[in-house]
């Protein structure tokens, strides 16, 4: 599968802004514990879709994007606890939270595009 470009795309500039925000949390604000879990969680969403775009099959793709999603969920969580722990500007919380939220419907997009396509897979 070679998976979707935009959304590879999208997410290689989230990974981008996850590592400035790391920067700030790590070297700023000290904190070493969140912004590693935000690096981990942050970054992992777009390794899980670029292993995606070669998934030898339907199935494995869409593993590979629940994974994806799993991964912005958490991310979407730390970023909310960072933002109302008030460890960086409200505006960059806002401008995190909104790139996580579009990656997220983006993705669960993809998975529903699939869900329909295939509909004698039991997915759940």
């Amino acid at each position: 599968m070679k998976g979707n470009a935009l959304l590879v795309k999208k997410s290689y500039l989230f990974s981008l802004l996850i590592l400035e925000l790391y920067k700030i949390l790590h070297y700023k604000q000290h904190d070493h514990v969140l912004s590693d879990h935000i690096l981990r969680s942050g970054i992992s969403i777009g390794s899980s879709l670029e292993v995606s775009r070669d998934a030898s099959s339907g199935e494995e793709y869409y593993l590979q994007l629940t994974v994806a999603y799993e991964y912005a969920r958490e991310t979407h969580y730390h970023i909310r606890l960072v933002r109302d722990s008030h460890l960086v500007d409200e505006e960059v919380s806002v401008v995190m939270l909104v790139e996580c939220e579009e990656l997220m419907q983006m993705i669960k997009k993809s998975l529903s595009k699939i869900e329909r396509s295939m509909p004698s897979c039991n997915w759940n």
